[in-house]
């Protein structure tokens, strides 16, 4: 028998969907918690078409993985092509508690990817979908993300994100 390690538990997402009812995907498609066999499933592949992802070897991805879910505040969620057993698409949830806003919860949503392949389906849309309403499960005071220009009106459209006058500005130091 295998066994499957989760990022996190996956009942969260059926409490999630009973706030905000499951966004409409094909029935070949599955959205779960990232798993740590997922390395070969091409979870990485995935994600490289977002972003520059480097040489991360299987024993790297399993360190990554355990501190991420031993930490409890990374919620990585993906797309299962129920077909072939690939990752389809990716997106990260990222919680943080404060000490502003009465100790409360904050969310950020980060990396959110589709494969090429798979593009034109939705998923993407499910994916934030997904996370939208597990950061309301999660009880978060208020849910943000970082995009390039051009997927702005995309997050206002289907989402309802908003630009907050005055306080839109992305600094970044990289190393």
């Amino acid at each position: 028998m295998i066994v499957v390690i989760n990022i996190y538990d996956e009942k969260i997402l059926d409490e999630a969907y009973k706030i905000d009812s499951k966004v409409s995907i094909k029935d070949n498609f599955r959205i779960r918690p990232l798993a740590q066999n997922d390395y070969e499933y091409g979870f990485l592949t995935v994600l490289s078409q977002l972003t520059e992802v480097g040489d991360v070897s299987r024993e790297r991805f399993d360190e990554i993985f355990d501190k991420m879910k031993t930490n409890g505040c990374y919620y990585v969620t993906v797309i299962e092509d129920l077909e072939t057993n690939q990752i389809a698409g990716s997106a990260t949830l990222f919680t943080e508690y404060k000490f502003i806003h009465g100790g409360g919860l904050r969310a950020r949503i980060e990396d959110v990817v589709v494969d090429n392949k798979y593009r034109g389906q939705n998923l993407g849309v499910a994916l934030v979908q997904t996370l939208k309403s597990l950061s309301k499960v999660l009880n978060c005071y208020k849910l943000t993300l970082d995009c390039n220009d051009r997927m702005i009106s995309w997050y206002q459209k289907y989402f309802a994100f908003q630009i907050e006058e005055g306080r839109s500005n992305f600094l970044t130091i990289r190393f």
